[in-house]
């Protein structure tokens, strides 16, 4: 899960949708050395980086109501890597004291700055091409957060700042899918692709993997970088090459404008409603109200809710979410760095307090397992499918004084019961798998039998 803070709504002392990234060695050396740019302002990035660190934070409480991440930028990226929380209301602050965990701002700069001078020295009077301070500003910044060695913390230029929190309402150019990258390998595969988008035109199919764009090979791409490629503008095409079967499939379509829709549901036998959420999102609440209200109208006595093939998304979201099917309860609790525990139960009425039964699997991951987690360890609802995938960690996303901002992991969540589930996932009442050489879907089969014997 991730969350977003604007300036109005966070302060900090100096002044991270989607989206981890992950570099190899190497990457992190190239555009560690590609990053030299002038000594004066390499002292000032440093400092200011220093500041931050030696600074402190507020961590905000929840924003009430609204409508999320699933980074959910769309080209959607999801997580196991990704999800995303937006801006927040009524919220509340804590404030966490981290001095002792900064490092010496001295040293650090000293160093930097030394090695940068020895670099300058060659790329000035040697390099043949034209230099782009900018870029290389850019590059050497974002090889500075590589190194946290975590695949979930990132840095934005403005550009791409922008374009992440204006994801969170829903609408966007592109092709249509979600996305989501695996933490170990890189590789990038479709989670979802929605209905009348030019990618179902085109046949791309879920758990394809995505293995180049225009033609170049994105294997040691972040997240980031892959969704951005994937984007543009609206009537545009962009050629995708994808993994499946064994074999390399090459793909075009036209970029169009499309509002992402996170909720399908229908009527099942026996009243037995069901409803699928593809991600977190800012626009799921309403969407997920909607399909409720309009099944309970048709007569649901029992729900079967699919959390299958969700990557997370929103923190904000989740938690409404959560509200919406909890009597008053512990949603989860986080813990940030210095300990400090924020704890988010639920509290308005239920917009369904019937039957319930949630499928999930190894791709439901991050805010799919705090609503499945919660549902389960508040008695609510029987967990049917797959142990899910274990992402029990929290971003958060701040802006930087020139509109660009970073991406940080800032705490650790568990379930009411007090289950870290990082790493490990969340393990469903009912083990099944589903057979994908048959055309039914054994785990729903299951799921709609063991809701038919609650109560």
């Amino acid at each position: 899960m991730e969350e977003h803070f604007s300036r109005e709504e966070y302060q900090d002392d100096f002044n991270d949708r989607y989206v981890p990234e992950r570099k190899k060695g190497s990457r992190f050396a190239a555009g560690f050395l590609t990053g030299s740019f002038c000594t004066l302002c390499v002292c000032a990035l440093i400092i200011g980086a220093m500041l931050l660190l030696t600074g402190k934070f507020m961590i905000p409480g929840l924003p009430v109501g609204g409508p999320s991440v699933s980074v959910t930028p769309a080209e959607t990226q999801g997580s196991p890597q990704q999800e995303q929380t937006d801006g927040a209301q009524d919220q509340q602050a804590q404030s966490t004291d981290q001095t002792s965990y900064a490092p010496d701002p001295g040293e650090f700069s000293d160093a930097f700055e030394a090695k940068i001078t020895e670099i300058n020295k060659y790329i000035d009077p040697m390099f043949i091409f034209p230099i782009d301070r900018e870029k290389m500003l850019n590059e050497a910044i974002k090889g500075y957060m590589n190194g946290l060695g975590d695949i979930y913390s990132s840095y934005y230029t403005p550009e791409e700042y922008k374009e992440t929190l204006d994801d969170s309402d829903g609408n966007y150019v592109g092709i249509g899918v979600v996305v989501q990258q695996d933490a170990n390998t890189n590789a990038v595969k479709v989670m979802n692709v929605y209905p009348d988008s030019p990618a179902e035109a085109s046949g791309m199919q879920n758990e394809d993997i995505i293995i180049k764009v225009e033609g170049e090979d994105i294997s040691a791409w972040s997240l980031n970088e892959v969704v951005k490629a994937i984007r543009g503008e609206e009537g545009t095409p962009v050629n995708i090459t994808v993994y499946r079967s064994g074999e390399e499939i090459e793909i075009s379509m036209i970029r169009k404008g499309l509002t992402k829709i996170t909720v399908e549901s229908e009527m099942l036998e026996d009243h037995v409603g069901y409803i699928r959420l593809t991600e977190f999102d800012a626009v799921s609440i309403d969407q997920m109200r909607k399909a409720v209200s309009e099944l309970k109208a048709q007569g649901m006595e029992r729900m079967v809710l699919d959390l299958r093939d969700n990557p997370g998304g929103l923190l904000t979201t989740v938690v409404t979410l959560a509200d919406d099917f909890l009597p008053k309860a512990n949603i989860f609790y986080f813990k940030d760095k210095a300990g400090n525990r924020t704890d988010y139960n639920s509290e308005a009425p239920l917009i369904y307090d019937g039957p319930m039964t949630v499928l999930i699997n190894g791709n439901s991951a991050s805010a799919s397992e705090v609503l499945s987690g919660t549902l389960k360890d508040n008695g609510r609802a029987v967990l049917v499918g797959e142990k899910s995938f274990g992402k029990g960690i929290v971003q958060s996303f701040y802006p930087l004084s020139d509109g660009s901002g970073i991406k940080i992991t800032t705490s650790h969540y568990f379930t009411p019961l007090g289950t870290d589930i990082h790493g490990v996932g969340i393990t469903p009442d009912i083990e099944i798998k589903d057979d994908r050489n048959t055309e039914e879907d054994e785990q729903l089969v299951r799921a709609v039998e063991e809701v038919k014997k609650l109560k």
